[in-house]
């Protein structure tokens, strides 16, 4: 399989290659995929305040939470034809 990455995409992970906590493009990938399996899994009307409580502690031990860029596309669709889903 071929994967081509947006520039975007690209120097994220460089960033993330430079923090020195990952070693490799595919170890960052593999962090993604399976937070997509997990993000799958979830039912968003499942979540509780202690889960926005508990990803909020993560974000603040990790630093991963929700770039910007998807938070103001997700905004700029709302009413739109094209309205994306809530990021999270």
């Amino acid at each position: 399989m071929t994967i081509t990455l947006t520039p975007e995409q690209e120097h994220l992970i460089q960033i993330k290659l430079q923090t020195g906590k990952y070693h490799t493009a595919a170890e960052i990938l593999d962090i993604a995929l399976r937070l997509l399996d997990e993000y799958d899994q979830t039912d968003p009307d499942s979540l509780t305040r202690e889960d926005d409580a508990q990803r909020l502690q993560t974000y603040r031990e990790t630093g991963h939470g929700i770039p910007h860029t998807q938070v103001a596309a997700w905004l700029s669709s709302i009413g739109t034809d094209d309205e994306l889903p809530c990021p999270s």
